[in-house]
């Protein structure tokens, strides 16, 4: 398929408002005598709460005019046509993605896509003074342990904070340091010189490497039960993973792209197969919650697969914890991280 980005110049101020607003007179516009007016706004203005709606509905209504249906596993996905004229557009705020299947009815002048921040990158370097910092192997320790009383002297935590920042954005097209990252922002009312240590350790990499993707989904946060096995641990990963492969494959359905085998997770956990396959370790499973069964029932429905996967062969570890330079630089790779 072609790949055709629309953007659209200062859409807010074109549509009107879903709502008006009322708002205060500029200062050197107020009419004298009736400083206290306040004047109806029609325009959805950057902003305003309202604006995005309003620009969301606006488009909405356009692109269905125009004869696009709109995804119901995805709100800002509109499909048109159907195998050899098949258009979609995708919406992103004032944004557009127009992909087809027929060279014809869109254009593009590349054909691949590599994602790089060096620019970024070489700025953020400049801006905390490390421009001639030298290259480390991994963006952490792996030995290294973090705590909010470390007996460290503290630094200025407004400098933290925006050199954790900046390390959030770059994130996009460096999911390598997300995890490190991750850590350290636990640490932004409490920063010490141990956490600025290493979070500058993360810049001595940031400058080597680009993204050339092979994936568009990952996430990394807590889970919300506290599990009692590591089966139970991997297997509580493994249904929310099942819940994004459903909604991929519910896309794809709308894409007119449905898919007819079971969409394969990986997991490096036996037991968590196991009990993914049926009413096996009663004793240690009747406490989970009702809706972890739900990776259970999609199995059975043939809609997704757990397949065991050797734990060094796990690539999700890469964006899960501190590993050693081997691993780290293997498994970096499987991601489409690649050196400049």
């Amino acid at each position: 398929m072609e790949d055709l980005p629309v953007g659209c110049k200062i859409c807010f101020f074109k549509w009107l408002s879903s709502r008006g607003n009322l708002c205060r007179a500029a200062k050197g516009f107020q009419v004298k005598g009736q400083e206290e007016k306040v004047y109806l706004l029609k325009k959805a203005l950057y902003g305003l709460k309202q604006a995005p709606r309003a620009w969301y509905s606006r488009i909405d209504e356009h692109l269905q005019s125009l004869g696009f249906v709109k995804s119901p596993s995805e709100a800002t996905l509109y499909v048109k046509g159907i195998d050899a004229n098949l258009i979609e557009v995708s919406v992103y705020v004032d944004d557009l993605l127009v992909t087809g299947s027929n060279e014809k009815l869109v254009k593009q002048n590349h054909d691949g896509v590599f994602i790089s921040q060096k620019k970024y990158a070489k700025e953020i370097l400049n801006k905390f003074h490390m421009k001639d910092c030298k290259r480390t192997n991994t963006p952490m320790n792996q030995k290294e342990k973090f705590s909010k009383d470390d007996g460290a002297e503290k630094v200025d935590e407004s400098q933290y904070r925006s050199l954790i920042g900046c390390l959030m954005y770059l994130i996009a097209t460096r999911p390598d340091i997300m995890f490190s990252v991750s850590l350290l922002s636990r640490f932004m009312h409490c920063a010490s010189e141990v956490h600025f240590q290493a979070a500058k350790r993360i810049y001595n990499r940031i400058l080597f490497s680009a993204l050339d993707p092979e994936f568009f989904f990952m996430v990394l946060k807590k889970q919300d039960v506290i599990a009692q096995s590591t089966a139970e641990t991997e297997y509580v990963a493994a249904n929310a993973t099942v819940n994004q492969a459903i909604w991929i494959r519910k896309i794809l359905a709308d894409l007119h792209m449905k898919q007819k085998e079971p969409t394969h997770i990986h997991v490096d956990n036996q037991a968590a197969i196991t009990i993914s396959n049926g009413s096996v370790f009663h004793d240690k499973t009747k406490h989970f919650k009702i809706k972890l069964y739900h990776l259970r029932e999609e199995q059975k429905d043939g809609e997704v697969k757990l397949l065991y996967l050797q734990t060094e062969d796990q690539i999700a570890d890469v964006l899960t914890k501190a590993l050693p330079k081997a691993r780290f630089e293997t498994l970096r790779s499987k991601i489409g991280l690649c050196n400049y």
